[in-house]
């Protein structure tokens, strides 16, 4: 009587605390992330939580869909896709349309995230489905405005697009504090920018919390921090300010902690967090966009094997040598 193999489970992370398989550390990073949701719409939008919560679901639902179109089991893979939906959704304007948001997750989710587990190229999906609006939709993308603004009266900006455009730094306090807003000059109304920018020290205690679980990594994220501040601090800008402003804490922890698209190595998750925070400085600086987490991460993406390659070559190398010192 013969017996066939049992296949191990699909494994996503080299991280079991929560369990060996996706769906629990999904739902862990997807809790952290709706405590954000939940302060943003306390603070600034009290029906951003029901948007919030509806792309998620979607995110769900698109996923479901692709494993009965591949599978022909109306099902869910890992439930990574609400990961997904939340991160995307968390980095663009809160009152973006919904029909532009809807098509990003389609591309983001069918393109780069559920390929990824059969050996597709691993880039970040969420940053996929934002690179797809700031092509597409290039208006609507930079569109902050708060319930209640009339769009043909007032001139918006962001704590970073105001410093991007004027050099004039929004208070580090208030910025740590989330709380942002009144008028500059009588020129700008002042507006937070995406909802997962405004809660910096938040952000950062999820990230505790994610990693102590065992959900998420944190080399890359420290690198990117250190060689961001760093990379302001030889371009003289002011380094604390730029920390806190923008995507940069929320990238650490969401973007730079998933260990899929991003280097497995220790070497690889060091060497790609100092790319991306030296990239993302650059792009501050001196280009038109005020944030380049998109394009410094999908770089990181792209390299991520050949960092990796390098990384476990020099690590290789350097056993060869202690190993051949101690026998000599």
């Amino acid at each position: 009587m013969s017996v066939e193999p049992v296949s191990p489970p699909e494994l996503e992370s080299p991280f079991y605390r929560v369990g060996r398989t996706t769906m629990p550390m999904a739902f862990c990073t997807l809790g952290g992330l709706a405590i954000l949701a939940a302060l943003y719409a306390a603070f600034y939008d009290p029906w951003y939580m029901a948007r919030w919560s509806g792309y998620v679901l979607a995110g769900l639902v698109i996923e479901a869909l692709y494993m009965l179109l591949s599978t022909g089991r109306l099902r869910l893979r890992s439930g990574s896709s609400a990961v997904t939906a939340a991160i995307l959704v968390m980095t663009i304007p809160a009152n973006m349309p919904a029909k532009p948001v809807l098509f990003a997750l389609i591309l983001a989710i069918v393109l780069a995230r559920m390929p990824i587990a059969r050996g597709g190229l691993h880039l970040n999906p969420a940053l996929v489905g934002r690179l797809f609006l700031m092509i597409a939709y290039a208006e609507d993308i930079v569109g902050w405005i708060l319930p209640g603004m009339d769009a043909d009266a007032v001139t918006t900006a962001t704590p970073i697009e105001l410093y991007h455009a004027e050099e004039f730094t929004y208070s580090l306090r208030d910025l740590l504090m989330g709380r942002i807003g009144g008028s500059w000059e009588g020129l700008y109304d002042m507006v937070p920018g995406g909802p997962g920018e405004a809660f910096a020290p938040v952000i950062l205690l999820v990230g505790v919390l994610l990693y102590w679980r065992g959900i998420v990594a944190w080399r890359t994220g420290v690198a990117f921090v250190v060689a961001f501040a760093a990379s302001c601090a030889v371009m003289h800008e002011p380094v604390l300010f730029n920390v806190f402003s923008g995507a940069i804490v929320f990238s650490a922890v969401f973007i730079a902690g998933d260990p899929k698209t991003t280097p497995v190595s220790k070497g690889g998750q060091l060497a790609g967090g100092i790319i991306a925070g030296v990239v993302n400085a650059v792009i501050r600086k001196h280009t038109y966009y005020s944030e380049g987490i998109v394009f410094s991460f999908l770089i990181v993406c792209l390299l991520a094997p050949t960092l990796d390659r390098i990384a476990l070559w020099l690590r290789s190398r350097w056993l060869q040598r202690r190993r051949l010192s101690v026998l000599n």
